[in-house]
């Protein structure tokens, strides 16, 4: 009868350590890798954090500035990317295909516009065609054309970081 009484205790007290486990895990916000890998529309079952504190990309980083890198290329060694975004809504980009052509530089400006959860940006380049970024501490990760995270060997070869 003790052994069972003890065994019971012992349940009891493991499965109350877990729950507590459970709640502090649930209780921390997305890391930038889990909001990318959600799909585009599980971005609302999330709500709870963004409505809960308030706090998104677009209202709590300092984003604004230029952010540079050298993006991956099929056909080329890299196209060097060049964004910066201004606090108006507006952005200017730059990109230069590397050992590809006569190293032409391509310009474009335009508007940006901020997703429903403030974590992800739009430009709008013309034509149809829109760039999509994450936006991070420091960073913009690009996006696929749907706005999902690019996956792959090359992944983190998708990242533009802020210029001091």
């Amino acid at each position: 009868m003790k052994k069972l009484i003890i065994a019971v205790a012992a349940a009891a007290c493991l499965t109350g350590c877990l729950n507590n486990r459970r709640a502090d895990t649930a209780a921390l916000p997305p890391t930038e890798d889990q909001l990318l890998e959600r799909d585009i529309t599980e971005v609302h079952e999330y709500d709870a954090y963004q409505a809960g504190d308030g706090h998104t990309a677009a209202n709590s980083l300092d984003y604004a500035g230029t952010y540079r890198g050298v993006l991956p290329c099929a056909d080329c060694e890299g196209i060097e990317t060049t964004v910066t975004l201004s606090a108006d809504g507006t952005y200017r980009m730059s990109t230069r295909y590397l050992g590809k052509g006569d190293g032409k530089v391509y310009e474009s400006s335009g508007l940006y516009r901020w997703d429903e959860d403030g974590t992800r940006i739009t430009l709008d380049y013309g034509d149809g065609q829109v760039y999509r970024y994450f936006v991070g501490e420091g960073t913009l990760r690009q996006l696929d054309l749907v706005g999902n995270r690019i996956g792959g060997d090359l992944a983190d070869h998708y990242i533009l970081r802020k210029a001091e």
